[in-house]
């Protein structure tokens, strides 16, 4: 189940645990039999937790961060040294704070040493050698990427009337200033990128101030910021999540790290 909600549905899941999407689907009917409760909801475009599943899942969790700690408390060798890694501002923020301390308590040895900064610069950083595992966005989202969900645009409905956009972004490379000035361009609307930040919240604030329009993922962005997209004369905009680079780390500590932020994005 977690791999399941991991990977974004039953065929990723499959190519995750190395077993075909009709075992997968069959071990998950299997569970909703033995707790006579519907876990998951089933469309043709995502797989989404039930109450009862979302329940479930966090027991499911703590049970395999119980296992995986006890198996690194009884190793004979535990490992020592430091494993460097970089992550965007917003993972920085949100999903990497509680992934680091359960890391430590399954890795005591270990120091991790993080960087925090944009997913091309990051990408090149690993490399060149100088990271060992980064968290990249990938926009628009493809098969197999963590944590996928809508973007959206952010602030005031009478700035996306005006004749010149106007927009706040990450500095390049920026994949989001990227692709929508592309969309952009290929509609024929005009703008202006009239403020550059390395910070989430000034962004949001730029937002909430009506000084800018900005994009952000649906799931950190508040309702009263959201612009209707049926309301609003902008492009839609793609999915967007997260990708680990390397996907195959060379050290099983990066790997088992690897692993675990997985679970918390």
């Amino acid at each position: 189940m977690c791999a399941v909600c991991d990977a974004g549905g039953f065929t990723n899941a499959g190519e995750m645990l190395n077993l075909t999407q009709s075992t997968v689907s069959h071990q998950i009917r299997r569970l909703e039999e033995r707790t006579g409760r519907r876990l998951l909801e089933r469309t043709t475009r995502a797989v989404r937790l039930t109450v009862d599943g979302e329940i479930l899942l966090a027991d499911a969790r703590r049970i395999l961060d119980l296992v995986a700690e006890a198996e690194a408390r009884f190793s004979s060798e535990p490992a020592r040294g430091e494993i460097r890694l970089g992550v965007p501002e917003e993972i920085a923020c949100r999903a990497l704070p509680g992934a680091l301390v359960r890391f430590r308590s399954l890795q005591p040895g270990l120091r991790v040493a993080v960087t925090v900064g944009l997913s091309q610069t990051l990408r090149t950083r690993v490399d060149q050698g100088s990271i060992d595992l980064a968290i990249l966005k990938d926009v628009p989202a493809k098969r197999g990427t963590l944590a996928a969900g809508p973007l959206v645009w952010a602030g005031a409905k009478r700035l996306a009337e005006e004749r010149v956009l106007r927009l706040a972004f990450f500095p390049e490379p920026c994949e989001y200033r990227c692709h929508v000035s592309q969309l952009l361009e290929r509609m024929g609307r005009r703008y202006e990128i009239v403020m550059t930040s390395t910070s989430c919240e000034s962004l949001r604030a730029a937002a909430k101030e009506e000084l800018a329009l900005v994009i952000l993922p649906r799931a950190e962005c508040s309702p009263e910021m959201r612009l209707d997209e049926s309301v609003s004369d902008l492009p839609k905009l793609p999915r967007s999540g997260y990708r680990m680079h390397p996907q195959e780390p060379r050290k099983k500590v990066v790997a088992d790290l690897k692993d675990l932020i997985a679970t918390y994005l």
